[in-house]
């Protein structure tokens, strides 16, 4: 298995987000703190430059795994 870079990483992250959601505003970003490691999440960009993040920080595997849910609660795949 290869591994990606980090930009790699948030290249595939925003292609999924696209695929899912067309909102330009929305889009990967990566923690700003290194301790944490590489860390993603999904942000909105708002008025002079401000982001504001709509989820937790995921590492690449869980941000992968939440998308794979959200396409499958869009198709229906699950009923509650």
């Amino acid at each position: 298995m290869v591994k990606l870079t980090k930009q790699q990483e948030i290249e595939g992250l925003t292609n999924f987000l696209k695929n899912f959601d067309k909102n330009e505003n929305y889009f990967i970003t990566p923690t700003a703190d290194g301790r944490l490691g590489k860390k993603y999440a999904i942000a909105e960009k708002l008025e002079y430059g401000a982001i504001n993040t709509k989820t937790n920080f995921m590492t690449y595997a869980e941000m992968n795994c939440f998308f794979m849910g959200m396409i499958t609660m869009k198709e229906n795949r699950i009923k509650f």
